[in-house]
């Protein structure tokens, strides 16, 4: 509930040359060089050995079934509970949760229940109830005040919970839209906030929407000032940014009335190259509300589509699941079968590795070298390796990356309380494996699919 993952990975020189070209030319920094191919069999199941139970709980195996996880002990009856949150039943869900975070007697359990229970709350906007659970009572006396719940997540959740309940009036007919990209790659619409006209950006990795300051002076609204909590980014910077809710924010013809956003300093929002502008943007219209649409992005026509969701599909049928604070985790698989979680970002301009991957799959990777990274609140020098010749598989088309970063980590980010999220992703899927063609993404229904074109295999 603390992230705006705006990232774009730019090679130097390129900068470079939008620099000297950027008046005249359109550039973009969005991979094109990938090889797809259109496959009718999928490589067989990997087998999988897990060290231990919450090492399959991180990688997101709740069918493991070894010693320490008895059948209807603890960590069965948490598995449960966390399967029933990815498939969108948060009130058996929070049931068990509730009862796992006050009676388990394996202290980590109690905690991972009760992060649990807080993202029960954070997904049905329910943010009385987030603010009545306590800490952990044990961890307390032990000395572990992380059980305290953090001022960032108590001021979001504060600032939420004073505004009207967030209502959606849907058109009878499905929303298309004429859809834009910017030198980055993204996808920009334009949406109408308290009669403004705007272009927005859609960004599956920014947790909220966000407009920023400049844009709330224009429509009137009024934004706290005083004791903003600090939020995360791509990079390590944070920035401040006030809880509100919009007032009315029209997508087409789909209106959305108090819908829950952050407003950042304008700045936050301009990305600059040695002190030249080359991306403003006035808002993002984040997860909190992608996740209620069935959304596509089709970049071969130029034109965004939103409809209601679908149904949701069975578990073991999903390619898109939806881990809690911000998570969207798209699945892949490598030539050897073996399963791959990538944390959907459209707000990425390329696909990129976290080093752990190496656990599953053998990737060459070169020493590690400096990359220029532009996130929210600004820039920096990151380290990341290459791999060279990176196969995945998404649905029914085979991607060969000619190279793709691999960075330090093994992607589980932090909630708003400092501990590490659930589960670990494999990387970042960016929008380059749209390939110019359509990205679909449904989190109700657990779908993603990608159609990208074909004509340069």
């Amino acid at each position: 509930m603390n992230k705006l993952h705006l990232i774009w990975i730019i090679p130097l020189g390129l900068i470079l040359l939008s620099l000297i070209f950027l008046p005249f030319v359109d550039i973009t920094l969005v991979n094109t060089d990938l090889a797809i191919t259109s496959v009718s069999t999928l490589p067989p199941p990997a087998s999988v050995h897990h060290e231990d139970f919450w090492e399959a709980v991180f990688t997101m195996d709740l069918t493991y079934a070894g010693e320490d996880r008895p059948p209807g002990g603890e960590r069965d009856r948490f598995a449960q509970a966390l399967s029933d949150f990815l498939a969108q039943d948060y009130e058996a869900a929070a049931a068990v949760a509730s009862d796992l975070a006050t009676s388990a007697g394996e202290e980590y359990l109690r905690l991972r229940a009760r992060d649990l229970l807080l993202h029960t709350c954070i997904a049905q906007n329910r943010w009385d109830d987030f603010l009545a659970i306590g800490p952990d009572s044990a961890a307390m006396a032990a000395g572990d005040t992380s059980q305290v719940a953090s001022p960032t997540g108590r001021s979001l959740a504060t600032g939420f919970n004073r505004s009207p309940p967030e209502t959606w009036m849907w058109p009878i007919e499905p929303v298309e839209l004429a859809m834009e990209t910017n030198i980055a790659g993204h996808a920009l619409i334009a949406v109408t906030i308290n009669g403004a006209r705007k272009q927005f950006i859609i960004d599956t990795g920014a947790d909220m929407s966000v407009i920023t300051s400049d844009l709330a002076l224009e429509i009137g609204l009024e934004v706290p000032q005083r004791n903003l909590p600090q939020i995360g980014t791509s990079t390590t910077n944070r920035v401040s940014a006030a809880p509100i809710a919009l007032p009315e924010l029209r997508i087409g013809d789909l209106v959305l009335d108090n819908h829950r956003a952050y407003c950042v300093a304008s700045e936050t929002l301009e990305f600059k190259v040695l002190y030249m502008t080359i991306i403003s943007i006035d808002g993002i219209i984040g997860w909190n509300a992608i996740r209620h649409m069935c959304l596509e992005l089709d970049y071969e026509r130029s034109l965004v589509r939103i409809s209601r969701p679908g149904a949701p599909l069975p578990q073991r049928e999903r390619s898109l699941r939806w881990a809690g604070d911000s998570q969207p985790l798209v699945r892949g698989l490598a030539d050897g079968g073996q399963e791959l979680w990538f944390f959907l970002d459209t707000g990425a301009n390329m696909t990129s590795l976290h080093e752990d991957i190496l656990n599953k799959v053998q990737l060459d990777v070169s020493e590690p070298g400096q990359v220029y990274t532009l996130g929210a609140g600004g820039a920096e020098m990151l380290v990341a390796g290459r791999a060279p010749d990176v196969a995945l598989h998404l649905g029914n088309y085979r991607y060969i990356f000619p190279s793709l970063g691999v960075h330090p980590g093994d992607g589980r980010n932090r909630n708003a309380e400092g501990r590490l999220e659930w589960f670990s992703s494999d990387g970042v899927l960016g929008i380059d494996v749209a390939a110019g063609g359509l990205m679909l993404i449904d989190a109700t229904a657990g779908r993603f699919e990608v159609r990208p074109l074909l004509g340069s295999e």
